[in-house]
């Protein structure tokens, strides 16, 4: 089985990445790739997640919660959820 070629076997297309092999299929090793990234990017996301210093973000949090339990629970999965996507510090 040949690893490495010249050839471009991979695109972006709608933000998503396409897999190309020469007999249309995905086989063993592009698989096995699609894994490796799948899992170095959670664990890169998970990271970031730990590394949030939610009580450094306080005032942020307490003025999104209200005081309110329910709101508060939301308000930092919000900041997890925009960690994910690649919003650094709650930023839009």
């Amino acid at each position: 089985m040949k690893l490495l070629c010249k050839s471009n076997h991979w695109s972006i297309q709608q933000g998503q990445l396409i897999l190309d092999t020469p007999n249309g299929k995905q086989d063993e090793v592009t698989r096995k790739m699609v894994k490796v990234l799948e899992a170095q990017v959670r664990l890169q996301i998970y990271e970031e997640i730990c590394d949030l210093k939610l009580t450094d973000n306080r005032k942020m949090i307490m003025k999104y919660s209200k005081g309110n339990l329910d709101n508060l629970v939301l308000a930092i999965q919000a900041l997890c959820a925009d960690v994910a996507l690649g919003k650094k510090n709650g930023a839009s």
